[in-house]
């Protein structure tokens, strides 16, 4: 067994990051507080490994770090026979790794780089949010230092086993295998509710898509829906059971049951078809999740009504889901999702930028940075959404396509958890069309 020393200061955030460690790695440790140890010291078969402590050493007990002015700045790249990449950010301490035989010194505060990564306490500090009240990618670490596209925890977690192997540790590695979990938020169970957005789709034609094949085709559709002899476009239910059955995976469908903005209600969660939709997903053995209302990320009576109206419906405990428009504030959001009793939440993305908001492409338990203590809601990271690629025009497709590509087999190698967010309103559209092959592809069984 492992033996880690830590010192008597911020033990609850030392242990949070060595428990999220030993899961991914799989083994077993025997922690000893010692009040006099200065750094973080794994003990094996009479050899260690030394993690300089550069970050909680400046600071009292407590979470008086919780400041911007801590929140790294320039960050520098390193290189050493331990990364699995050609190179590792630095977040915290240097590059200077001391091997020798009974003893690796490690420069590289990893044990603060995961805790910073992972707990996201960078945007409890920081106060610019977007129109939406949501941390945006910009203001991040990950994004103004070029490393968002990499799941720097998992490489961090890698380095530290290389480092272990190296002073004679033989456990295997966890047999952690690369999945897919399929999402979609269901914000719009009909494409036209109403005439008014049948119209309004139709000016979209022809002002914006400039596209008369389109709009005659809208016009037809239109009408056969209305005569029942065609699915409404928002109806991909089946569409994406019948995908997730061929891959062998369950899809996830979080959807809506209340709100007080303009953002929310675009359907009505006890609506006849809505519920006859919701018994064929439990029929045939698919997920219902939430998609919590707009103001829900504050508002923890709000989030409790919508969850208990989907489960008197459903007659099943909902477990899982995510914030409607990715509306969060760390810690208070995730509190409330393990204060109502949920499993886990997928809403870490920023939604103007596809990649790895808390550096993870694994699932892992979160951490209240306030309360100092570990919850047992875990958190599945999303890595891609539809609607980022569908928004930025700025960017052709062929780089789109390159950076899901990317994504997916840096998930792939780390053996992670690809997420993906498909909405049920993206799939028969004109805009959709290319998204919609690729996702397919992907979801294609080896």
């Amino acid at each position: 067994m492992i033996e880690i020393i830590i010192n008597n200061k911020f033990i609850p955030e030392r242990t949070y990051v060595l428990d999220v460690i030993a899961e991914y790695l799989n083994f077993d440790y025997k922690l000893t507080v010692n009040k006099t140890v200065e750094n973080v010291e794994f003990h094996f078969n009479g050899k260690k490994i030394i993690i300089i402590d550069v970050f909680f050493s400046k600071f009292v007990d407590g979470t008086k770090y919780l400041n911007s002015q801590n929140i790294p700045q320039s960050i520098a790249f390193g290189e050493c026979e331990f990364i699995s990449e050609n190179n590792i950010p630095i977040l915290f301490g240097t590059n200077n790794i001391k091997i020798e035989e009974q003893e690796i010194i490690c420069g590289i505060d990893i044990i603060a780089s995961i805790f910073f990564m992972l707990t996201r306490w960078e945007e409890i500090t920081i106060k610019t949010l977007d129109s939406h009240s949501r941390f945006p990618a910009s203001e991040s670490v990950a994004f103004k230092n070029i490393f968002l596209h990499r799941p720097v925890v998992d490489e961090y977690i890698m380095f530290f086993y290389k480092m272990l192997y190296k002073i004679g540790y033989s456990g295997n590695v966890k047999h952690r295998k690369f999945e897919i979990t399929l999402t979609h938020d269901i914000d719009y169970f009909y494409k036209w509710s109403n005439f008014s957005k049948f119209l309004k789709t139709l000016a979209g034609d022809i002002l914006v898509r400039k596209k008369l094949k389109v709009l005659f085709s809208n016009i037809s559709l239109y009408y056969k829906i209305q005569k029942n002899k065609a699915l409404d476009p928002n109806d991909s239910f089946d569409y994406f059971m019948n995908l997730a059955e061929k891959a062998g995976i369950k899809s996830h469908f979080f959807f809506m049951s209340g709100g007080k903005t303009k953002n929310d209600n675009h359907y009505e969660i006890a609506n006849t078809k809505v519920h006859e939709k919701l018994n064929q997903i439990i029929e045939r053995e698919h997920i219902i999740g939430i998609h919590p209302s707009y103001e829900t990320y504050l508002d923890k009576n709000q989030f409790q009504h919508e969850k208990m109206l989907i489960e008197k419906l459903t007659l099943k405990k909902l477990t899982c889901g995510r914030q409607h428009y990715l509306r969060f504030e760390i810690p208070t959001t995730w509190q409330i999702w393990d204060d109502l009793g949920f499993e886990w939440d997928s809403s870490m993305y920023y939604s103007e930028k596809m990649g790895f908001r808390s550096g993870a492409c694994f699932e892992y338990n979160v951490f209240n940075c306030l309360t100092r203590k570990k919850l047992n809601l875990r958190e599945k990271p999303l890595i891609v959404m539809d609607t980022s690629i569908l928004n930025d025009k700025k960017t052709s497709w062929e780089i789109h396509k390159k950076n899901i590509k990317d994504l997916f087999e840096k998930v792939k190698k780390y053996n992670g958890n690809f997420v993906i967010l498909w909405h049920n309103s993206n799939v028969n559209t004109y805009e959709s069309a290319k998204i919609k092959k690729l996702f397919e592809t992907m979801l294609e069984k080896d």
